[in-house]
């Protein structure tokens, strides 16, 4: 419950110890928080912006269905890699099968500005035209 409020890689190190945090009651957990918390930003929060990353949990999940509208598998929310693109751009398809011309833009302002024509091109990266945001290909 305590990883919910305070991630466990964001604790020191002392904390990050199962059994002393078990030992120790919530008052005491929420006054070192509170006490960290204080001290970043007495810092200016340098270690956040000049600090090393973390490194990145692993990710793993079941078998589920994606219809791509009323069914979503949590892995299509995932961030792009954060490797190099070199390593992972030859895995990344150049056109995708299923070609939609609808697709959602209202949420861009976009819905009527966009030409079909555009819209099927977004879907092939081997597509060597330049694209407009009026809708022409050239």
């Amino acid at each position: 419950m305590l990883n919910d409020i305070w991630p466990l890689e964001t604790r020191p190190r002392k904390l990050q110890d199962r059994e002393y945090v078990e030992q120790q009651s919530w008052r005491t957990l929420n006054a070192l928080q509170d006490r960290y918390e204080k001290e970043a930003e007495r810092k200016g929060v340098g270690a956040a912006i000049f600090g090393k990353d973390r490194k990145l949990r692993k990710t793993t999940f079941g078998k589920k269905s994606d219809d791509g509208f009323a069914r979503l598998h949590p892995a299509r929310f995932l961030r792009l890699p954060l490797a190099a693109p070199e390593k992972y751009w030859r895995r990344v398809p150049k056109s995708h099968d299923q070609k939609f011309r609808h697709v959602q833009l209202s949420h861009y302002g976009a819905e009527s500005q966009i030409n079909e024509k555009v819209v099927l091109a977004m879907h092939d990266r081997q597509v060597q035209k330049i694209c407009t945001l009026r809708g022409t290909i050239r």
